[in-house]
């Protein structure tokens, strides 16, 4: 069975380009919020990142609508697989370690597509986090650079108006 590492991160922008993609900018969670006791254990684990999704619209690839919102915070799951469908991939591209024990992952993920067949929903992104010394069962499981990943993004609450 492969590993499974949450997240939870905070949108802080979204950017509509002209040629109709949808780019969401992603933080991890501060000491604060809208559940502060939740945010401040989150990131007591990975205090550091940023996350990066682009889609050709507001879509999942699965069609199912993905409403990110600024301000909104929601949980990303990453689940290690090996059997993972091409067509969406997601891979660990980088994992470093500190001299404190903690650590530094980097994931990739694109959708495979005909060209001038782009589809809807997610295009592709990234996830860079830093990990604390007491991540220990996310830095065991991002210890292999080129193992495949499962990434979903799940709401996990709205804005609080909070900057």
């Amino acid at each position: 069975m492969g590993h499974h590492v949450i997240a939870k991160f905070r949108c802080l922008s979204i950017t509509t380009k002209y040629d109709g993609h949808i780019i969401a900018e992603l933080k991890p969670v501060q000491q604060k919020g809208a559940n502060p006791k939740e945010n401040a254990e989150f990131w007591s684990y990975t205090p550091s990142g940023e996350c990066s999704l682009v889609f050709n619209q507001e879509a999942t690839p699965d069609k199912t609508p993905l409403v990110i919102q600024v301000g909104s915070y929601y949980y990303i799951n990453m689940e290690s697989e090996e059997g993972v469908d091409d067509s969406l991939r997601w891979k660990l591209d980088s994992y470093s370690r500190n001299s404190e024990g903690g650590g530094e992952v980097y994931l990739s993920g694109s959708l495979n597509y005909a060209h001038g067949n782009r589809p809807r929903g997610f295009l592709n992104g990234y996830i860079k986090m830093s990990l604390e010394p007491k991540a220990k069962g996310a830095i065991e499981a991002f210890n292999r650079p080129g193992s495949k990943w499962k990434v979903t993004i799940k709401f996990a609450e709205p804005s609080d108006a909070e900057p």
